[in-house]
This record gives C-alpha cells, structure tokens and sequence, in this order.
C-alpha cells in the first residue's frame, strides 16, 4: 500500500466532506444538540408533572354501597376531591373523575372495586394516594379490633425487615447504564459510518466524480482504505460527541438512580479498554457501510440497502436487555451482542483479561472480512458501474 497516496486520498475525502453542510449537521450539529435537546424538554415536563402531580386535587367518586368508617375523612385528607357517584365506573368513562370506588359486600367485611383509565399517566399519581388513604383506613380498622381483644399489636408485627444493596456505585452503573449504553453506541457508530460511506460511494456516482478518481494513479486498495478510514472518523467522533453531550445533559439534570448515584468510571484503563472496544466495531461498521453503499446508483438506494442492517444490528445490540449474568464463550463471538455484552462489563467494573481479548479478537476477525468485503466491491467492475 502507498502511504502517501493513501494521505492525499484521505485528506480528499476529509474536504468532500465537511463541504456538505448537511453532513455536518446531520454528524455533528444534531448529535450534539437534538438528543441532549430532548432529554432536557423530557426531565423538565417528566419534573414539571411530578411538581403538578403534589398539589392537584384529583377527583375520586365513592359509591359507599356499605359504609366503612373513616374512608372518606382519609381521601380528603390525602387531599382527594371526594364526591358521590351512584355509578363511579361510567363517571370514570366519561372523564367526570380520575378515579372511582366501588364499596359493596358484607358489612363485616366490606369489598373495594377499584375504577380508573391507565392510559391516562395522571392515574397513577392519583391510585398513590388512593392507596394511601385506604392504608390508612386499614391499619386503623386492624388497631381497633386488636385492642377490641386486648391483643397486642406487635402479633401483626413480629419483626422489622431492611435491605442493604452491597453493589457498589460503579456496579450499578454497569446494571442501569451499561444495559443501554452500548445499545446506543452500535446506533451512534453506525449511523456516522453511514453518512460517510453513502456520500463517499453513491455520492460520487451522483456528482460524477468516481471516475476521474478511479482513472488516477492511485490504486483500488488506497481509494477503499482512504474511504474506510474517512467514514471510520466520522463513526468515531460522532459516537464521541453524542456520549459526551449526553453525558453533559445528565450531569446538568442530576440524573439519579434509586440505588444511588450513579459513578460513571473515568479512570485511564476503563477508559482505554472503552476506546479498544469502540475501534474495531467503527471499522467494522465503516467497512459494512462502504461495502454494502458501493453497488448503489444513488444515495437514496444505498440508504435502502443500509437501513435494514441497522435494523439487524440494533436487534443483536439489545442482546443485554434480555440477557443477564455473566458472558459466556458463545456470547463473546455473536457480532455487535459480544460489544454490547461487554460495554457493560466495563462499565460495571466486573470484566476479565480472557473476556475482553476474546470479545475485541473476534471483532478485529469480523472487521477484517469487512475490510475485504469493502475492498472486493471496489475491485469488481461489474458491481462498482452498476447499471
């Protein structure tokens, strides 16, 4: 390979494409701006919600078919509008009331129906206090029929229970985080391999410009290699700038855990073994990219071609939402899920020498055959000037 021409050809591909303005607002722009953008209107309404949720007073219809004392006191003062509805689940239907209740049965021991829309999210907040109120009703009803016995009212009570979590900060990232996190990094790869691979293959076809390269002195393997490595960039730094903004929106709304903070680990090594992790998925993903755009007449044809592969990669990528414990040998050689797999391994700080070698060795295999793959689609006429 000549390694001069290879620069020159790379630094070619590098200008065509940070001319095209919607390349870099599809690369940078919107990686850095629209996902952040979102995850702060979302925690703003998703706060805002919960704020509103505190002081509305939802309305609750009781049909006391059978009296039981103190229930209404209580939803009123759980701050409740109670009021009386001969039929709560119609009121339900008909959006007169968030939630309806339904007192029937024995008078000895009453029966509750419960009524309400759980389409609605507003429901849920509603049920809490429900829930809370009918709480309190019962232990009430249970202390005076204890004391109606003279019976003390630790017999419902025997013993007292608590739960430590003895996971570590770092390890739930891993759980929380780590179950996503290489799910969206497939998705960030490829997508900036994409754009890259389309614009440098079915994009010249389309400007007319592929010609003129393939008739220079430099060779099929230096045009492949010069394009891989371009598209390779663009997958590494808009996978970068997309993490880094995130991470930016969540460190400014104090995302939490319920077990926790979340650590997210900065230490040089987890952060190289990261990087070692991202490389040969990128060019796996840059080859994949430039291989399967190449026989394209047009960038509108060769998205048609990619866009099912992304589909196929998200599915093996969701591999950790459905698999739990540890990797197995079988999960180290399944492309992209081995990435995924051990992205949260990583992360959670609960990963080993033999794991990681096995996992990054067998994406340098699967990104080799890209490389040729890529490579054999430049070499062949037929399907470089298909028509």
């Amino acid at each position: 390979m000549n390694f001069p021409t290879l620069r020159v050809l790379f630094r070619k591909e590098m200008l065509d494409l940070l001319r095209d303005r919607r390349t870099l607002i599809s690369l940078v722009i919107a990686p850095m701006l629209v996902g952040p953008a979102i995850m702060t209107v979302m925690n703003y309404y998703i706060r805002r919600s919960e704020q509103q949720a505190k002081v509305e007073r939802y309305k609750v219809g009781l049909n006391e078919g059978v009296r039981i004392s103190g229930l209404r006191d209580a939803l009123n003062g759980a701050g409740l509008e109670v009021s009386d509805e001969a039929a709560p689940r119609q009121a339900v239907v008909d959006k007169k009331i968030t939630f309806g209740i339904d007192v029937t049965g024995d008078p000895s021991k009453p029966k509750l129906m419960f009524y309400s829309d759980n389409s609605e999210m507003k429901t849920s907040m509603a049920r809490a206090r429900v829930n809370e109120a009918i709480d309190k009703v019962w232990r009430e009803r249970i202390r005076s029929e204890l004391a109606a016995r003279n019976v003390p009212e630790s017999v419902i009570q025997p013993f007292e229970r608590s739960s430590v979590n003895v996971a570590q900060p770092r390890k739930m990232t891993g759980s929380v985080i780590g179950r996503i996190i290489g799910f969206l990094l497939l998705i960030f790869l490829f997508n900036g391999a994409m754009y890259s691979a389309v614009d440098s293959t079915a994009g010249e076809k389309e400007r007319k410009t592929i010609e003129i390269l393939l008739a220079s002195a430099a060779g099929r393997t230096e045009i492949v290699a010069a394009k891989v490595l371009t598209a390779m960039v663009t997958s590494f730094g808009t996978t970068v700038l997309s993490i880094s903004s995130y991470a930016l929106a969540l460190a400014q709304t104090g995302s939490r855990s319920k077990s926790g903070d979340l650590v997210f680990p900065t230490d040089p090594l987890t952060l190289g073994l990261l990087v070692l992790l991202i490389l040969p998925v990128a060019l796996m993903a840059s080859c994949i990219s430039i291989a399967a755009a190449t026989p394209a007449r047009s960038t509108r044809e060769a998205m048609s071609y990619l866009t099912p592969g992304l589909f196929l990669i998200m599915f093996l990528g969701m591999f950790t939402f459905i698999v739990d414990g540890p990797p197995s040998i079988w999960m180290a050689l399944i492309p992209f899920s081995n990435f995924s797999q051990m992205m949260r391994e990583v992360l959670s700080g609960d990963w080993t020498w033999a794991q990681f070698l096995m996992t990054t060795a067998a994406n340098l295999v699967y990104s080799l055959i890209a490389v040729a793959l890529a490579v054999r689609a430049f070499r062949t006429e037929k399907v470089l000037f298909r028509s």
